[in-house]
C-alpha cells in the first residue's frame, strides 16, 4: 500500500465516474447499426430483428459475453455500457441464425477482418462526438476537481479513451491536465494517462472469482501502471476493467495495492456488481461530488468494506442510481 507521506492520490477511471456515457453510448450503438445497414444494403426492419434476437441472447447470458480480446472476455456486456456492439459483431459471427452470419460476414468483408470493422465503428463514432461536443462532464465534476486539487490531492486519470479527449474536456472548465505518459507522480496534480490499455490481458491467464463471476486479471500495463502510481484510491465503473485487479492486488498485499477501491454506480449496473460492496468493494459513488471525502477515509484509515456513500447526497448531483431492473439494461 501506498506510504502516508506522498500526496493522497485518486487513480480513477474518466468515462462513467466523471462523465455521463449515455449520450456517446447512444452515438456509438447508432453509428453501429447504421455501419451495418450501409455494408448490407439491407432494410433496417431486417437489420432491427437481427439486432433484436443478438440482444435476447446476450441478456440471457451475458456472462458469456462482452468486449473480447482474441478468444478472452476482457468485460461483460452488462457492465460496460460500450461493449455492446461488439457483443452483438461476435454473437452475430458464431450464431446459428442465418442472417446473424450473413451480416458479420459481410460486415468483415468491408473492412478485412470482423474486428476491423467493430474498432473501426468505435473509434470514429467517439472521434467525431469529441469534435461535436464540448464535453460531457457529470454534475458535480468541476467542483470535486476544485475540492481534490484545495485539499493537495494527485488525480491520475487512466482512461483507455485518448488522452486528448481528457485534456481538452477537463480544459474547458480551466484545468491545467500534464500527460502521465510524459510526467511521473508526482511532477503534476492532475494527470492522465490515455490508451491505459485497461483491457489488456497477459500471456498467461490468471483470473480472480468475484461473486458470481471469473475476471482476468493478467492485466500487465494496467498493473505496470498501478504500481507505478500507488493510489490510496481506485475508482471505476466497470468492474473488469477498473477494479478487478486492485482488488486482486491488495488480496496479495503486492505492490501498487490500493487502499480502497470504489464502484461508480449507473442504472444499469448490474446486481453481481453491486453485491461486491461489502465484500472487495469498500464504497459506491453516484456522483463525483462525493470522491473527495472518499480519498480522505481511504487516506486515514481503511474504510469499512461496505460503507457506502449515500445515493444523490452529494451536492450538484441529480437522480441517484437506483436498483437495476430490466428496462435499465444497456443490452435491451
Amino acid at each position: 500500500m501506498p506510504p502516508v507521506s506522498r500526496p493522497p492520490t485518486l487513480l480513477t477511471d474518466f468515462d462513467g465516474v466523471w462523465t455521463d456515457p449515455v449520450r456517446e453510448r447512444e452515438a456509438v450503438r447508432l453509428a453501429f447499426e447504421t455501419a451495418l445497414r450501409e455494408v448490407s444494403g439491407w432494410p433496417r426492419g431486417r437489420i432491427e430483428a437481427v439486432l433484436a434476437r443478438g440482444r435476447a441472447e446476450l441478456a440471457a447470458a451475458p456472462e458469456r459475453h462482452g468486449w473480447r480480446i482474441g478468444s478472452a472476455l476482457t468485460s461483460f456486456v452488462d457492465e460496460d455500457v460500450f461493449a455492446l456492439p461488439t457483443a452483438l459483431g461476435h454473437w452475430m459471427e458464431a450464431s446459428e441464425d442465418d442472417d446473424a452470419r450473413e451480416l458479420a460476414r459481410l460486415a468483415a468483408a468491408s473492412a478485412g477482418t470482423l474486428s476491423a470493422f467493430l474498432d473501426a465503428c468505435y473509434h470514429e463514432t467517439c472521434a467525431r462526438f469529441r469534435e461535436e461536443v464540448d464535453h460531457d462532464l457529470a454534475p458535480g465534476a468541476e467542483g470535486a476537481l476544485h475540492a481534490l486539487m484545495d485539499g493537495g490531492a494527485h488525480v491520475v486519470f487512466a482512461s483507455n479513451a485518448p488522452f486528448e479527449k481528457l485534456r481538452d474536456w477537463l480544459g474547458h472548465f480551466g484545468f491545467a491536465v500534464a500527460d502521465g505518459e510524459r510526467v511521473g507522480p508526482g511532477a503534476a496534480p492532475l494527470r492522465a494517462v490515455g490508451r491505459a490499455g485497461k483491457q489488456e490481458l497477459g500471456a498467461r491467464p490468471e483470473y480472480l472469482a468475484l461473486g458470481p463471476r471469473r475476471i482476468r486479471v493478467d492485466r500487465p500495463r494496467y498493473r505496470a501502471l498501478l504500481e507505478r502510481e500507488a493510489p490510496d484510491l481506485v475508482v471505476g465503473d466497470v468492474v473488469s476493467l477498473d477494479l478487478a485487479l486492485p482488488i486482486a492486488l491488495r488480496r496479495d498485499g503486492a505492490a501498487g495495492a490500493p487502499r480502497a477501491v470504489a464502484l461508480a454506480l449507473h442504472d444499469h449496473t448490474p446486481a453481481w456488481a453491486r453485491a461486491l460492496v461489502g465484500a472487495e468493494v469498500d464504497a459506491t459513488l453516484t456522483c463525483p461530488s462525493e470522491l473527495p471525502d472518499l480519498l480522505l477515509r481511504a487516506r486515514e484509515a481503511r474504510p469499512a468494506r461496505g460503507q457506502a456513500s449515500s445515493p444523490g447526497s452529494a451536492q450538484g448531483c441529480g437522480a441517484s442510481a437506483s436498483q437495476p431492473s430490466a428496462s435499465d439494461s444497456p443490452i435491451e
